[in-house]
């Protein structure tokens, strides 16, 4: 029940427990309705794993090679005598490509049809589906993210925002985010203590095909850029253990360290809170909520002192 009532807690719930002696025991799990209980597929692509409510989804199909067409970067998939524009979940998500996609998830948004490249569907299951609030509301198709059995964070596509972007951008919406070559040997820690956060940190890096790794606060952070692998770091403020501006003075006063570029990423983004870091010592500053391309033009601005 301990781990019952982390979850449920974790989901801003409750759980009541009542019991009488030989009648038996009654326990209540109270979820906001801010959580929602849907449906889900599993899709896989690459390295990474994703969610998908079933709302949108018409259907699955499985997929042969002549039953797929590439025009210009562009993919197209057959379904009932007519060419879908498709998307590869790999191209989506900016990872690199595993095997060849077997499955097309057909989308409907109104009268338009999208089908959705996966590799596989590793389950269909219920799961408990959380927004992810205002860090994720400029994302091109990620709003909510759910929970693994092993604790690890999902995220869940939006399949009105896949829809959308289809319509504006037709001949580049499979396109992932172009890749720096300044930037894809920069190997970056990124120092934050929320979860949701971390794995949205890896996903921008890892499209943007820079070497990154996370750690959950400044005190793990500073151990591991001892080790002389990282050449940025990237670092919230508020953080347990070892803060944000103390993990700055820390590495400013440490002879291996100082000359590293220190990238402040906080939700204070006011004229003061910058100019307090930069006279702390930091090389840049990302707001939250930050998209791909800020992380990436926060990275280049910095790379010069490389």
């Amino acid at each position: 029940m301990d781990v019952v009532a982390s979850e449920v807690a974790r989901l801003r719930g409750s759980v009541t427990i009542q019991a009488e002696r030989e009648q038996g025991t009654e326990i209540r799990i109270h979820i906001p309705l801010t959580s929602m209980i849907e449906q889900i597929l599993l899709l896989r692509a690459g390295t990474e794993t994703i969610a998908l409510t079933q709302g949108p989804v018409e259907t699955v199909i499985n997929i042969n090679p002549e039953d797929l067409q590439e025009q210009e970067e562009r993919y197209l998939v057959a379904f009932e005598n007519d060419w879908l524009p498709a998307l590869p979940l790999h191209r989506l998500l900016g990872c690199p490509p595993g095997a060849d996609p077997q499955t097309a998830v057909i989308l409907r948004c109104g009268d338009t049809r999208v089908a959705l490249l996966v590799e596989k569907i590793e389950s269909q299951r219920e799961a408990v589906i959380r927004p992810l609030g205002p860090l994720f509301h400029n994302h091109p198709f990620i709003s909510s993210a759910t929970l693994r059995g092993d604790g690890n964070v999902v995220f869940a596509l939006d399949a009105s925002r896949l829809h959308a972007a289809w319509r504006e951008h037709p001949s580049g919406a499979d396109r992932p985010l172009e890749k720096r070559t300044e930037i894809s040997e920069a190997a970056v820690l990124w120092a934050e203590d929320s979860i949701s956060v971390r794995k949205l940190a890896h996903h921008f890096l890892e499209g943007a095909g820079v070497s990154g790794d996370t750690a959950v606060d400044g005190r793990e952070a500073l151990d591991r850029l001892r080790s002389g692998q990282y050449r940025v770091l990237i670092t919230d403020l508020e953080m347990p253990r070892m803060h944000g501006y103390e993990l700055l003075h820390a590495v400013r006063n440490d002879p291996q360290l100082k000359e590293i570029p220190v990238i402040i990423c906080s939700s204070r983004g006011s004229e003061k809170h910058r100019q307090l870091a930069q006279q702390s010592g930091a090389s840049g500053y990302l707001t939250k909520p930050f998209t791909q391309e800020a992380v990436i033009a926060a990275l280049e601005a910095v790379l010069p002192e490389l």
